[in-house]
């Protein structure tokens, strides 16, 4: 059987007759995975393996802190969690595996989910997106700047282009991350972090672009089995999502590729981070529900 990657960290419930099911956990932009250990804690008491990780070119997942917000493109990001993924297919063959992604995650996991559909019997999708019209028009002025300045270069111009709207959404709370949640102190935590809010490099932030144009673009949707449930979730006052008609058109993206089980709910009162908000513990418990209702029957 092969390994766990040292990237990972499993939680394991203590009864392994108790174990009903697989979560993978794909973190966001900017931040790693001991940011989920709460949530990773509350699966595994309620009778889930529950694995995280670093993603490339976050958290300890790097070589040195030149190195955060800098990893390859989309294809390198699908690898790695296939990786993690058939280590739990090999592991727990008769459990049904989820893929639980949050914000960038949502991408990475969509992206996977693309290409590996019938092997998932469950998405769960938190804070995802909404497509940016602009991904284009980023992508070839990303590639401008790094004929000038490199790959590894990080651009404060591109920084405020791609994330200043989202602070905009809140402008009298003068603090860049407000959208992050109503809870302040997780933003002060998140201030504090210095393996969170680091702005990518040039070649992270293309493989950003490249990730949306990916989900919204017109790679294959692989899977057929259609009736897997996908379920996305995020606060209603959560800017990435952009708005009420751009949040649905991330749910109809998934029902024009022919999923019928596509759900949603937004949280009223909450922003970006549903699962480190003040609401955290009614969303996961909600999430729970639809887990045990959906996909472990």
């Amino acid at each position: 059987m092969s390994n766990l990657p040292k990237r990972a960290t499993i939680y394991i419930p203590e009864d392994p007759a108790a174990i009903k099911g697989c979560i993978q956990i794909i973190h966001g932009m900017a931040e790693h995975q001991k940011r989920y250990i709460a949530v990773a804690e509350f699966f595994k008491s309620n009778g889930f393996v529950v694995v995280t990780s670093d993603l490339p070119g976050h958290g300890d997942n790097i070589e040195s802190n030149d190195d955060l917000g800098h990893f390859g493109d989309v294809p390198e990001l699908v690898a790695d969690v296939k990786e993690i993924f058939d280590y739990l297919k090999e592991a727990y063959p008769d459990k049904p595996m989820i893929l639980l992604g949050h914000s960038m995650g949502t991408l990475i996991s969509t992206s996977f989910f693309k290409e590996h559909a019938d092997e998932i019997d469950g998405l769960l999708l938190s804070g995802m997106p909404g497509y940016n019209a602009a991904a284009g028009g980023a992508k070839f002025l990303i590639k401008c700047m790094a004929v000038f300045k490199g790959w590894h270069h990080r651009s404060a111009l591109l920084a405020g282009i791609l994330n200043g709207p989202f602070a905009k959404a809140f402008p009298d709370e003068d603090d860049p991350f407000a959208w992050l949640s109503v809870d302040k102190d997780n933003i002060a935590r998140y201030h504090a972090d210095e393996k969170s809010g680091f702005v990518f490099t040039l070649r992270g932030y293309l493989t950003l672009m490249n990730l949306m144009t990916t989900v919204y673009g017109k790679a294959p949707w692989k899977g057929t089995n259609k009736d897997i449930p996908i379920r996305l979730v995020s606060g209603a006052e959560d800017p990435c999502r952009v708005d009420d008609d751009t949040f649905m058109k991330s749910v109809q993206n998934f029902k024009d590729a022919g999923y019928k089980n596509v759900t949603y709910k937004l949280i009223e009162g909450q922003r970006h981070e549903i699962f480190n908000d003040t609401k955290r513990e009614e969303t996961l418990s909600e999430l729970l529900d639809f887990i045990n209702t959906e996909i472990v029957k």
